[in-house]
């Protein structure tokens, strides 16, 4: 499976790539996935890990830059910010490319940390979140400390 979803830290939902996308019902998976989160009119989190990826097709940084400007358009979108781990020069140059075309729909954070660092620096945090009620009437900031528990090598700013 090329993405693998893990919503044990929610609203912290981590997104783990895995080899190379085979196709584009792959691609629309993932966007799906991004909608039905966004539908639930809850505050979350995207941290993605990109240290199992493979190489990338360019088109799919096109249809990405094209995603995000339809999800602009919408009334409203409910992610607080996006952490990416990078471990690789050409996965970073993706990315980047990305952002030139359409700027991110909430801010972006680049690290070279892995998610194991991630989890056991900020376990306490994700903790705090997770126990935090979640009733779909109830929407909170999400705290974005766990940001100062690593190094952070870009921002891209919406």
């Amino acid at each position: 499976m090329f993405i693998e979803y893990n919503k044990q830290y929610y609203p912290f939902i981590i997104i783990k790539f895995n080899g190379s996308i085979k196709n584009d019902k792959e691609f629309y998976e993932f966007t799906n996935y991004w909608l039905e989160l966004n539908d639930q009119n809850k505050n979350f989190v995207f941290i993605f890990d990109t240290f199992n990826i493979g190489l990338i097709n360019i088109k799919y940084c096109f249809l990405m830059a094209l995603f995000i400007k339809k999800l602009k358009k919408q009334k409203n979108n409910y992610l607080q910010f996006s952490l990416i781990l990078i471990n690789n020069k050409f996965i970073k140059s993706l990315f980047d490319l990305i952002f030139f075309i359409e700027k991110p729909i909430a801010n972006v954070y680049i690290s070279n940390n892995s998610i194991n660092d991630i989890i056991n620096l900020n376990e306490k945090i994700f903790i705090k979140n997770k126990n935090i009620n979640h009733n779909k009437n109830s929407n909170y900031e999400i705290d974005k400390s766990i940001l100062n528990n690593i190094s952070i090598s870009k921002i891209f700013y919406k």
